[in-house]
């Protein structure tokens, strides 16, 4: 996935659907530890707030009956809002966390990779690898504008 076009904060703003979670690993190796077709939406405001709200699929057998796990990789919910920026030379996107359902994130910056593909959709990779319980991984979300 190349981006087509560089990022700004005004390209951010609105309301965007996940269409999914992608975990690659330093082997190469990719994983979906959320399933095939998770749930969420991430919104981005013109006085720097955002808010996201991610979901494991909910058609994964026993996705229902799974509380939140301590690893945010096993976690079937995850919600938090923040201040954002954009650093246009890096094009990084930082979510200054104030509010999550992971207390760990809780007065935390974490720092995404933006991607705008030709299709319209965005991609966010974590710019810091993530401890999963196979070792570490980047972490990248893909998503599309909610329809009009």
């Amino acid at each position: 996935m190349t981006s087509v076009a560089l990022a700004t904060t005004s390209t951010l703003l609105g309301s965007w659907m996940l269409r999914s979670y992608v975990e690659t690993a330093d082997t190469g190796e990719t994983r979906l530890p959320l399933g095939e077709h998770p749930q969420g939406s991430i919104l981005y405001t013109g006085d720097g707030r955002m808010s996201a709200q991610i979901l494991r699929s909910t058609d994964e057998a026993g996705a229902s009956d799974k509380g939140p796990g301590t690893d945010r990789a096993d976690a079937y919910f995850l919600a938090y809002s923040a201040r954002f920026w954009v650093d246009e030379a890096a094009q990084i996107v930082t979510h200054e966390i104030e509010i999550s359902a992971i207390p760990s994130w809780n007065d935390t910056s974490q720092r995404r990779r933006i991607g705008l593909l030709a299709d319209g959709s965005l991609t966010l990779t974590t710019v810091e690898p993530v401890a999963t319980t196979s070792g570490t991984s980047l972490a990248t979300l893909t998503w599309v504008r909610y329809p009009a």
